[in-house]
């Protein structure tokens, strides 16, 4: 028998080192003897390949909480991604379920100290500006709690459990009480950035309508699939769409680098940033958000258009039921259809309002798709302008 070993298959950093962190975890529960890297490496890729893009760095385990976590480089932006694992079947399964219910559902909070500990070392090693936080499900929630107490820039989680839920929470419990003071306070200060994505079919998203308590802001990706991580690596449209995302958050970020830049180059810091400096960061955010824009509204058109398709699919096969004579039925099928006619319900009132309805949304979607590309046409027109009777400001364009 040959074993097919898949690799992660995105080449999206946040989303393969999700994914790879349960492999590495695998490898630590059933292999807790293995210390050779090569050989750790080597199990952890039985069935998921490391991508080309991705280089692992270090990982740890836990075995009193279940939690554990892998560091990997990028290698296409240099920045170290810091995973951690969620609920793992292949695992300590018994162990994460334990930490779902009493860390996480009740408040108690005790899973964390060693995913703080292998950031602390991340960050001394490689910088806390250079880390990306990410992890999937119960990983999700690791990492949010992570980014909270360091105020960590970036972090990026999927289907990710709450840091708690407000309505089953022991709050007569100290341990609990001092661990909610402890999100709350630091939730005050907190200046990261968190983007949690989430599947259609995600069932932990739903803790929010229970008092789930989250970090930053939610993204769920069209026409997905289940909780697991693999219905969005293996769909293409999923994972062109989490690109797009992606992509305006980077550049958003990206300028922000730049801003601090300019401040500290200057001895006068932020009053000694140039005209054309704060010229260029805004016209480089005019850039990506109405990039961005133009991208998000087409692939939605794209989507829509499959969507429309399956629903006129869907109505012609519903018009062709209507035509069926069932077994020992006095009426033929031209019978049945007059009856059906006689009451207004013909191919026109099914299919054809199908059709109308869906092609006036498709046609606003359009229309809106249009506009933003003016909008992007009018605003490159206005830097190209700028550029060319400012000298400085050419000079930031060129070297970007």
């Amino acid at each position: 028998m040959v074993t097919v070993v898949k690799t992660t298959g995105s080449m999206i950093s946040t989303l393969d080192a999700s994914n790879l962190s349960y492999e590495l975890e695998r490898v630590r529960v059933k292999s807790p003897n293995l210390t050779e890297v090569s050989k750790v490496l080597a199990a952890a890729q039985q069935e998921k390949k490391i991508p080309s893009n991705l280089e692992y760095i270090d990982d740890f385990y836990d075995a009193y909480t279940g939690t554990s976590g892998t560091a990997f480089k990028d290698k296409n932006t240099g920045k170290v991604v810091v995973s951690y694992t969620g609920t793992n079947p292949s695992g300590d399964f018994g162990m994460d379920i334990s930490t779902d219910v009493y860390s996480i559902g009740f408040g108690i909070g005790y899973h964390y100290d060693n995913a703080y500990t292998f950031y602390e070392k991340m960050a001394e090693k490689y910088g806390a500006d250079n880390l990306i936080l990410t992890g999937h499900s119960l990983g999700g929630n690791v990492a949010q709690r992570v980014a909270l107490k360091y105020n960590a820039r970036m972090t990026i989680v999927y289907n990710p459990a709450p840091l708690y839920v407000k309505s089953i929470a022991l709050k007569d419990d100290e341990r609990v009480v001092n661990n909610i003071q402890d999100i709350e306070k630091e939730m005050e200060s907190f200046t990261g950035r968190v983007l949690r994505i989430n599947t259609e079919g995600d069932f932990l998203q739903h803790s929010a309508l229970v008092g789930g308590v989250y970090l930053g802001e939610k993204f769920t990706l069209v026409n997905s699939g289940d909780h697991g991580l693999d219905s969005i690596v293996n769909d293409s449209a999923q994972v062109a769409e989490l690109e797009r995302i992606l992509a305006i958050e980077f550049g958003m970020s990206s300028i922000t680098d730049k801003k601090l830049q300019f401040i500290h180059s200057s001895r006068e810091g932020i009053s000694g940033v140039t005209k054309s400096q704060w010229i260029y960061l805004d016209a480089l955010q005019a850039q990506v958000l109405s990039e961005g824009l133009v991208e998000v509204n087409n692939a939605a058109i794209e989507s829509f258009k499959q969507s429309q398709a399956k629903g006129i699919q869907e109505a012609n096969e519903l018009y062709k039921e209507l035509s069926k004579v069932p077994a020992n039925y006095k009426l033929s099928a031209e019978e049945i259809m007059a009856v059906y006619y006689e009451q207004g319900v013909h191919y026109d009132s099914i299919v054809g309002d199908v059709e109308e309805y869906s092609n006036k949304k498709l046609q606003t979607a359009v229309e809106i798709a249009e506009n933003f590309d003016t909008l992007r046409k009018v605003i490159n027109d206005g830097i190209a302008e700028l550029v060319e009777k400012d000298q400085e400001l050419s000079t930031l364009f060129v070297k970007g």
